[in-house]
């Protein structure tokens, strides 16, 4: 595969100083780097947290986009809202969100933080239910939808079933060699 004119690749071999040492999944070296173009920042490694909240946002807004199309997601409510109001409570309902993190309980169940622009809420998923293996397989940073009860103080979301959205395939143009 050719790279347009316009565009330079740099390896590991480029770097002076880099030494192939893994620690499990990235790569550690001292090597000097020097920014030639780009936004760079000496404060926090060069990154702010804000730099990734359009990037969320956006990713939340058009997976949640896709998981509404089904008639069942279709009516789901923000997570702020259910958790404020009472006649919520008990009740049958649907939330579409972001995970933010996810861990066993010690009675074996799956608890999940899900978080949409409104609010957070853990949201336990039981072991004893059918959707329990697509529960262990939740990581952080995925949208998903849960259908459910509130617990009756409202801090906790007992999940029924869990769905991910149906992304479809991005057929890319190949580059012109």
């Amino acid at each position: 595969m050719r790279c347009p004119p316009h565009v330079s690749v740099v390896t590991t071999e480029h770097i002076p100083g880099f030494t192939r040492v893994r620690d499990g999944t990235r790569f550690l070296t001292e090597a000097p780097v020097d920014v030639i173009r780009g936004a760079g920042s000496y404060e926090n490694n060069g990154v702010d947290f804000t730099d990734f909240i359009h990037y969320f946002r956006d990713r939340y807004n058009q997976l949640s986009t896709i998981l509404r199309t089904h008639k069942i997601y279709a009516g789901a409510m923000p997570i702020g809202g259910i958790a404020r109001n009472s006649r919520y409570y008990n009740m049958d309902i649907v939330l579409i969100g972001m995970v933010m993190d996810v861990r066993n309980t010690k009675n074996g169940h799956r608890m999940a933080m899900l978080e949409d622009p409104t609010g957070m809420i853990n949201v336990l998923f039981n072991k004893s239910h059918e959707h329990f293996a697509e529960a262990e397989r939740l990581i952080p940073d995925e949208v998903i939808a849960v259908t459910g009860q509130l617990s009756s103080d409202g801090s906790l979301f007992f999940a029924n079933s869990l769905a991910r959205p149906d992304i479809p395939p991005v057929n890319h143009a190949p580059l012109p060699e």
